[in-house]
């Protein structure tokens, strides 16, 4: 256990031990022991949560709860309206570009593939004799 895991156990769960995974507490308990600073930041940790668990629960009103929910549907209406036609033809644009890009992509490629074999079919010519079998495979 490190300084820097016991700080994120508090972060995630709160100075509580019983929130904290069960393998994780012993190891939490041996690092506080040997570190009294570190218990003392456990200890604030403490008194927040238990300034937070002392506040109020605050429940919405129903009109509020109606409101939000009727807020939301309106603005759901105004987004989701039948696509124009454009769009579509927008959308066909682009997976058009998309395949041609592919194909060159492909058939570049393929003399790329060409040209590097030709250029080792080269370079042994210079050297010397040439084995084809060893050059072409």
């Amino acid at each position: 256990m490190t300084e820097q895991r016991l700080m994120q156990l508090i972060a995630a769960y709160g100075a509580s031990w019983r929130r904290w995974p069960e393998g994780e507490r012993e190891a939490a308990r041996r690092l506080l022991d040997n570190r009294p600073d570190l218990a003392a930041r456990l200890q604030a940790e403490r008194d927040l949560d238990d300034l937070m668990d002392a506040a109020p629960r605050l429940q919405p009103s129903m009109a509020l709860h109606d409101q939000v929910l009727a807020s939301a549907i309106q603005a759901g209406r105004g987004r989701w309206r039948q696509p124009r036609p454009l769009a579509w033809i927008a959308g066909a644009g682009w997976a058009a570009a998309a395949c041609a890009g592919a194909l060159s992509g492909l058939a570049l490629t393929g003399h790329m593939t060409a040209d590097a074999r030709a250029e080792a079919v080269y370079a042994q010519a210079a050297f010397g004799a040439i084995d084809d079998a060893e050059v072409l495979g």
